[in-house]
C-alpha cells in the first residue's frame, strides 16, 4: 500500500518464498464451485474464519446472508465485470431467502451465502482471509509495479492462476501495454476475490483509473466505483479503536477519523 520500491521488492520476495516453500497440501483448486462448497476444508484456503457451532454466530450468519441476499446491488462497473466473467455463473445463483418466513429465491453470491438463521447451518461456509490464488495476484501486481520485470514477466502469474481452473475454464489474457496490464490485474482481483476479505476495496485504493472520462480520471478506482461518497485519503481506513491505541503510546489517531 505504501508503494516504495523496497516495499515492493520485499513483498515480492515473501510471495515467491511462500510459493516455493508452501506444503503440497496447500494448492490451487481446479473447480471453483467445489472450492467454495468445501469452505474452510478447501486445499486452496490458508486462512479462513470458521463460522459455526457458537450461538453468537447465529445473528452474524443471518445478517451476512440478509445483506448479500437482499441488498446485493453493486456499482455498474463491478456488476458488468462480474457478469462478463466465466466465474459469474459459478459463484452467483439463486438461494432461499434468509428470512425464515420468506420462501422466495434471491439471486446472491452463493460462494459466501450462509443460508440465514437455520438453512444449511452445517455447511462449511467461511470468510476467506487468504487463498492460494492471491499469491498469483500479488506476484503479478508487484512485478507490474517494478521496473525490473517485463510485461510478460508480470502477466505470467495471472495466466498461470487462470490456467489452474477447469471449472470454469478461464482464457489467457494478453494486455498490450503496462496500463492495460494494471487494469487487467485490478479487474482480476475484483472478480476473483469479490466480497471475500476487502481485497477489491484496497485494490481500488492502489490502482489508478486511467480510462474514466469523468472527474475521477487518474484517481484511484475507488472514486469511480463510489462516485456518490465524499471522502479524502485520510478516510481510507477505519480509526484505530481507542482500547487498542492507548496500549501503544506511539500510535496517534488520525484527527479526521475521531475516536
Amino acid at each position: 500500500m505504501r508503494g516504495s520500491t523496497q516495499d515492493l521488492k520485499d513483498a515480492l520476495t515473501l510471495v515467491e518464498t511462500v510459493k516455493r516453500d508452501a506444503p503440497a497440501a496447500w494448492q490451487m483448486e481446479t473447480d471453483i464451485a467445489a472450492m467454495y462448497e468445501a469452505g474452510w476444508d478447501s486445499k486452496e484456503v490458508l486462512w479462513a474464519r470458521y463460522l459455526g457451532d457458537f450461538a453468537s454466530t447465529t445473528t452474524y450468519e443471518f445478517d451476512y446472508s440478509y445483506n448479500i441476499g437482499y441488498n446485493n446491488t453493486y456499482s455498474d462497473i463491478a456488476t458488468g465485470w462480474l457478469k462478463e466473467d466465466p466465474r459469474y455463473e459459478v459463484v452467483m445463483d439463486s438461494a432461499r431467502a434468509p428470512e425464515t418466513w420468506d420462501t422466495k429465491k434471491v439471486f446472491t453470491p452463493v460462494k459466501l451465502y450462509h443460508g440465514g438463521r437455520y438453512d444449511t447451518k452445517d455447511a462449511p461456509y467461511a470468510t476467506y482471509y487468504f487463498r492460494y490464488a492471491e499469491l498469483y495476484l500479488m506476484e503479478a501486481e508487484l512485478k507490474a509495479r517494478l521496473d525490473d520485470y517485463s510485461l510478460e514477466d508480470a502477466l505470467k502469474p495471472l495466466n498461470d492462476m487462470r490456467a489452474c481452473r477447469t471449472n470454469p475454464v478461464l482464457p489467457a489474457l494478453s494486455p498490450s501495454n503496462k496500463q492495460a496490464l494494471l487494469r487487467a490485474i485490478f479487474r482480476e482481483i475484483l472478480v476473483e476475490q469479490f466480497l471475500e476479505n476487502g481485497s477489491e476495496y484496497f485494490a481500488a485504493l492502489r490502482f489508478i483509473n486511467d480510462t474514466d472520462a469523468s472527474a475521477a480520471q487518474n484517481k484511484p478506482w475507488i472514486y469511480t466505483l463510489k462516485p456518490d461518497v465524499n471522502f479524502t485519503e485520510n478516510q481510507y481506513c477505519w480509526p484505530i479503536p481507542e482500547n487498542e491505541r492507548i496500549k501503544n503510546p506511539l500510535a496517534v489517531q488520525n484527527p479526521e477519523l475521531g475516536n
